[in-house]
């Protein structure tokens, strides 16, 4: 593309480095690591003027009439309500225009799908579908909606939010197939591919396509974080690190990554990067609202420094809907971790009233039988999810607050079993443990 940062991180045009004034240099680059993703406008503001919150609009406006004037062969796009993204060469992700005088309109509903699906969890997952599924039907030969809406499908299934947003893999297989036609050699396309293909546990062919598909597209963000997600849902946190990192480079301000990264870091028990990895997300929080956050931030701080005070912040936020699975506020796990075992032991006996065994709700009880050393009655659970194959085991698995039950007979013979084909190829990885 003719557009690109070099490898100072400075933007060339055609191989030669633009002479651009500071400001305009600082959000030009932001916009070429999100391209074709829109940033929105506080974003930009944080990293162009470092978070001057008395710029207007007008400079705003002002600097990117200049980049427009510079550029007049680069597209960038106002995104109305949010921030500006800009458009580099199309050829090298294989979409085509909307055949349709609603292309415009057709686009702009994609970009707020693409943005709400980001977020990870239950509403918002179910938001996004809807639009995506609008999409495909005002315009079918729109490929980024079926990958889109197959993408977001999948990640419902990957994390076990599948029966609340209402979906199933055939309806994700059925898009791809009809995306394959018209974009066969999209590198989104092979990306969600893979993402389903892990969804179905076939784990060496999903490796294989993440694999070329970062190959063909080293900078596609829905890549990364899905085989960065693949490693960790095969046992392999310790190598999904890179390609985490590399995403956030391209997303320096993305909040969702960054949680998915400290809970990764307090998987391989560095304590002291994730930590580090939270800061700079309240930072970048401004409004102190995010619940993946607050969630990854409470579990990784009871895993290595569990205090009172942390079990009366767990108590306020463990009801909230809003936190995505991973981020999950296991409040039994936390309550036994800062000494308040007895009390553990009656919140899990309350809950096991109130859900079947093999729900999704009382699948996830598995971690809260472990706090409290209910190995058998979790393990029983445990296998019962092998069996039935729930959507969210993989990434389940890798919780932490597990291991212990990994060691016990009939859930590591089955957890092997799941895994053998990959680890064959690849040698079986040691169990994590919490200090």
């Amino acid at each position: 593309m003719p557009l690109r940062l070099n490898s100072r991180g400075i933007p060339t045009w055609r191989g030669t480095e633009l002479d651009l004034p500071p400001k305009e240099r600082a959000v030009l680059t932001q916009l070429i690591q999100n391209s074709p993703d829109p940033v929105s406008k506080d974003a930009i503001i944080q990293h162009a003027w470092m978070g001057d919150r008395s710029v207007s609009d007008d400079s705003l406006v002002r600097c990117i009439s200049q980049l427009r004037k510079a550029l007049p062969d680069a597209k960038i796009e106002s995104v109305y309500g949010y921030g500006y993204r800009l458009l580099l060469a199309r050829e090298s992700t294989g979409f085509q225009p909307v055949p349709s005088t609603n292309a415009s309109m057709a686009h702009e509903q994609f970009l707020h799908a693409s943005m709400l699906a980001q977020q990870h969890s239950a509403k918002p997952l179910k938001q996004a579908i809807s639009v995506f599924r609008s999409i495909t039907l005002t315009a079918p030969n729109f490929a980024p909606a079926k990958i889109g809406l197959a993408k977001t499908i999948t990640t419902a299934m990957a994390i076990g939010l599948d029966s609340y947003v209402g979906v199933s893999q055939a309806e994700a297989i059925e898009h791809l197939e009809a995306a394959a036609v018209l974009v066969p050699d999209s590198p989104d396309l092979l990306s969600a591919q893979a993402w389903l293909r892990d969804s179905q546990w076939r784990f060496r062919e999903a490796r294989a396509m993440h694999i070329e598909a970062l190959r063909m597209a080293p900078d596609n963000a829905d890549a990364l974080l899905f085989y960065g997600l693949h490693l960790s849902g095969t046992g392999r946190p310790e190598e999904a690190i890179g390609p985490l990192r590399r995403l956030l480079m391209l997303r320096p301000y993305s909040i969702q990554i960054r949680a998915i990264l400290a809970r990764t870091l307090g998987m391989l028990n560095r304590y002291t990067e994730a930590m580090e990895e939270i800061a700079i997300a309240e930072d970048h929080d401004y409004a102190g609202s995010s619940p993946a956050l607050k969630g990854v931030k409470i579990m990784v701080s009871a895993a290595f420094e569990p205090t009172q005070r942390l079990a009366q912040i767990a108590e306020k936020l463990s009801s909230s809907t809003n936190i995505p699975p991973y981020a999950r506020i296991n409040l039994p796990y936390v309550l036994a971790q800062c000494g308040l075992l007895c009390k553990a032991r009656n919140l899990v006996q309350e809950r096991l009233q109130s859900c079947l065994p093999n729900s999704p709700e009382g699948i996830l009880m598995v971690k809260d039988l472990v706090a409290i050393g209910e190995m058998e009655q979790a393990a029983e659970r445990l296998l019962g999810a092998f069996t039935s194959r729930f959507s969210y085991l993989p990434l389940f698995l890798q919780s932490p607050e597990l291991a212990p039950l990994l060691t016990h007979p009939a859930v590591e013979k089955a957890y092997r079993e799941m895994y053998q084909e990959v680890w064959q190829e690849r040698g079986a990885p040691s169990v994590i443990r919490n200090p």
